[in-house]
């Protein structure tokens, strides 16, 4: 009963059902549960990549990445088809 009426007297109410700290930790939780799964799924689509396939690709984005270094992220090749 002490520790409660300190509790009260020093806090809100809502800490006592909802400490603050539960929510951010329960954020980075799923936080970081879900880049886990996102790189599982990036790894095993990776391992199926056809490397005479993804060759050529990745030097022209190496090519548009020397040629853009600040806006690269922001648009798509003209000389690309799609």
């Amino acid at each position: 009963m002490e520790h409660l009426s300190l509790n009260l007297v020093a806090c809100r109410t809502e800490d006592l059902v909802d400490p603050p700290n539960v929510l951010a930790r329960l954020a980075k939780e799923l936080i970081r549960s879900a880049v886990q799964q996102q790189s599982d799924v990036t790894a095993a689509l990776a391992i199926c990549l056809d490397p005479a396939a993804v060759e050529p690709v990745w030097a022209q984005q190496t090519v548009w990445r020397t040629m853009r270094p600040d806006g690269w992220r922001f648009g798509v090749r003209p000389s690309w088809p799609w």
